[in-house]
């Protein structure tokens, strides 16, 4: 089982080619980017076939779908709303760490008391992203 700075596709195809492991760990690049897996598996079958490029495109609508999800199996696992809210906080930042504003948004993040005003704040950011792209 390989790891270590497992950060994009690519670098799991890297990973995988160079040390011909059968599996990886995947870490701190899952925090930052939740489409880490489709990523690499697209790239796996890029290097490892004589298939053509899958160029995959996220939006901001699919990051923001991803919040909700956390936002749903927090409330189901979660019961101590300060808890709630850092993991939210940290959630969100994570995500827009390599995006356009993403220190304003951190600003206003982090000042704000409670889940209804974070999710109006992280809405509006995330449906103003372009198509991502992810390769």
């Amino acid at each position: 089982v390989g790891n270590g700075d497992l950060n994009s596709g690519d670098r799991i195809a890297e990973q995988m080619r160079i040390t011909s492991c059968k599996a990886l760990m995947i870490a701190r690049g899952a925090c930052k980017n939740p489409f880490i897996f489709l990523q690499g598996l697209s790239a796996i079958a890029t290097t490892t076939t004589t298939a053509t490029a899958t160029k995959l495109t996220f939006s901001g609508n699919d990051l923001l779908e991803v919040v909700d999800a956390f936002i749903y199996y927090t409330n189901q696992l979660v019961f101590e709303e300060k808890i709630k809210i850092v993991h939210l906080k940290k959630f969100i930042v994570g995500y827009t760490s390599s995006f356009p504003y993403a220190s304003e948004l951190r600003n206003k993040i982090f000042a704000l008391k409670s889940v209804p005003e974070i999710l109006p704040i992280a809405k509006s950011y995330f449906s103003s992203l372009p198509v991502l792209n992810t390769r």
